[in-house]
């Protein structure tokens, strides 16, 4: 850097460049704010491609320098941004056959954890509908409304489907017990929920589908 400041400053730059320490508390600031540490790989026909730390990427949306939350940072309006926010792939893809990107990827489907590879889908209503919580929805074409334990979300045909956990009623009705087993997993658009967790801590919610408290499950 001193090396930096000197050239710059034979070749007439004005002498009021900023100190090495500026410059590091600068940088500092900008990885909190911004930085993540990506790693190159090799791939067996010998291109090289790069990934980045999906966790860190996320937290970089909400939280900026010194870990406070900020609704108007650079990563924020990159969401807000209509060019950028189109290319912009927040949940996997079931797609067939295909295989293009990392979101066609059987991984991010079925063996990331759910809380990171797609926590969390949001109504038209405006009703948040989270992974590992309880929430109502219709489950059949009979228009049959009943609790689920949400379990993850992903696209398919541009729709926004739930692999969601049957929930049943305990003899006395005082828990609900989640069916876990993988061949009772239900897929559920998100335009069939109808509740979400929020709702279901209402009183008067439980009392009128004869529910109990969503942290009742066995």
């Amino acid at each position: 850097m001193n090396a930096v400041r000197w050239y710059a400053s034979k070749n007439g730059v004005p002498r009021r460049l900023p100190t090495v320490r500026q410059v590091k508390l600068a940088r500092e600031q900008v990885l909190n704010v911004a930085g993540a540490e990506p790693w190159t790989y090799e791939g067996n026909g010998g291109h090289l491609y790069t990934t980045n730390d999906l966790p860190i990427l996320v937290k970089h949306v909400s939280v900026g320098a010194h870990g406070k939350t900020y609704r108007n940072s650079h990563c924020v309006q990159e969401f807000a941004n209509p060019v950028t926010r189109a290319d912009l792939h927040l949940y996997p893809e079931v797609d067939g056959n295909k295989l293009c990107e990392a979101r066609h990827a059987k991984r991010w489907q079925d063996e990331v954890d759910a809380a990171l590879a797609a926590p969390m889908a949001r109504s038209t209503t405006g009703k948040d509908y989270f992974v590992n919580e309880v929430a109502l929805a219709n489950i059949d074409m009979q228009g049959t409304v009943a609790p689920v334990m949400v379990a993850r979300w992903f696209i398919r045909a541009g729709k926004l489907i739930a692999k969601a956990h049957p929930m049943r009623l305990t003899l006395d009705g005082v828990e609900l017990v989640i069916d876990a087993r993988e061949q009772k997993t239900i897929e559920i658009p998100l335009t069939s929920f109808v509740l979400n967790i929020d709702n279901l801590l209402s009183s008067h919610t439980q009392a009128e589908w004869r529910l109990p408290a969503p942290d009742k499950i066995h």
